[in-house]
């Protein structure tokens, strides 16, 4: 197999529109980690084009990088009605 030559320097990332372009398998990450959220773009099918593959379904996700955990999710009150219990003071 060919072994393909990169113009990247270690540790540079392919650049879209002034923002990182990373590639692990079938999913790619767009943007700084340094903000507060990247796009994950994940390929789901491929399909072959003029011999090369290509992507065919992508499912894109919009990712916080915030690393805090979540706030705890609001109290809930619960309770549970008997319809068959009598009122007090009603006989």
């Amino acid at each position: 197999m060919a072994e393909r030559k990169s113009n990247f320097k270690s540790g540079e990332f392919l650049r879209y529109k002034g923002r990182p372009l990373v590639r692990s398998g079938n999913t790619l990450y767009y943007g700084n980690m340094y903000e507060k959220c990247v796009i994950m773009l994940e390929i789901l099918t491929e399909k072959e084009v003029n011999g090369q593959q290509q992507a065919d379904r992508v499912w894109v996700q919009l990712i916080s990088t915030d690393e805090s955990p979540p706030p705890p999710p609001p109290q809930q009150k619960k309770y549970q009605k008997n319809p068959h219990k009598k009122a007090p003071g009603r006989g």
